[in-house]
């Protein structure tokens, strides 16, 4: 672990690595916790940080220690030499050296025949698979064209990146038995307060019509609305957009237990000739009221 000069008065970097047999042991975090509070004693103002984009290691140890991530400056250093992009963050004198966001966890659920789990580099090959789909296209015609491994591989680093910035929880419906990915479970619009959070999910053609992504937004809508006391998000509502004509997704909202509530205008649509989307809420008191046990 070193604090090195970074030519500007009072701002040092921040570097570390460590040994692999001592990994997940907080030992990084524990040490940056001292050492930062030691260089502000002795007049530094700032730390910067930097890693390289998907070192996610790295990112965590920095969150876990109060740096707050302010962007990605491309192209910004040479490895192997390559010309990488950088994540790059800062911690101040007098700030926490605790998490000053949020890093939301993706938990492993068990269905039985299927598991909710992070996505992962491998499962990209699927992701493709179901992205080039014509009925996947048909209801997200918003997907990149074309849709290949590396828009796969943008897709597994969002969901990871969308966690790591508090907005995201994105899961991978995926075959207990295989570890195949079958579909996407994902809650997103998290942390913007004034409106709910919204659930949405695409299935792989071979997972269609065996009750994956049921079992998998009904398990998402309940690790969103219960409280945080028991390992939920506590938030109050959960909505579900779907439009008309896709009977499918509608049908998953229902059998997951959400209601109709309304309907909004789509993205994208024109003045006078509107396209709607039919709203699904489901509430926590609704959560509550069919889990009496919970109470």
């Amino acid at each position: 672990m070193a604090l090195r000069t970074t030519g500007t008065p009072g701002v040092l970097s921040a570097g570390f690595g460590l040994d692999a047999r001592h990994r997940g042991r907080g030992v990084l975090s524990a040490s940056l916790r001292t050492l930062l509070p030691w260089a502000a004693e002795h007049g530094c103002e700032a730390v910067r940080w930097s890693a390289h984009v998907g070192n996610w290691a790295s990112r965590r140890v920095a969150w876990a220690t109060g740096f707050r991530v302010e962007g990605t400056v491309r192209r910004a250093e040479v490895q192997r030499g390559e010309l990488r992009d950088c994540w790059v963050g800062t911690w101040c004198a007098g700030d926490p050296t605790g998490p000053a966001t949020t890093w939301l966890d993706v938990p492993r659920v068990d269905l039985g025949d299927v598991v909710l789990r992070p996505w992962d580099d491998r499962d990209a090959p699927r992701v493709v698979e179901a992205c080039t789909d014509p009925l996947t296209r048909r209801w997200l015609p918003q997907l990149p064209t074309p849709y290949g491994p590396e828009q796969a591989a943008a897709f597994v680093d969002d969901m990871r990146l969308g966690a790591a910035e508090g907005r995201t929880v994105g899961w991978c419906a995926a075959d207990a038995r295989t570890d195949l990915a079958l579909a996407s479970v994902t809650l997103f619009g998290l942390g913007q307060g004034f409106r709910p959070a919204e659930l949405g999910w695409w299935a792989h053609p071979d997972a269609r019509g065996r009750g994956v992504v049921t079992a998998g937004a009904r398990a998402a809508a309940r690790h969103a609305l219960l409280p945080a006391d028991v390992g939920g998000l506590g938030l109050p509502a959960v909505l579900v957009r779907a439009e008309p004509g896709n009977g499918p997704s509608r049908a998953v909202a229902q059998r997951a237990g959400f209601a109709g509530a309304g309907w909004d205008l789509a993205p994208g649509s024109q003045e006078g000739r509107p396209d709607l989307l039919d709203r699904f809420v489901l509430r926590a008191q609704d959560l509550r009221a069919a889990d009496p046990a919970r109470d």
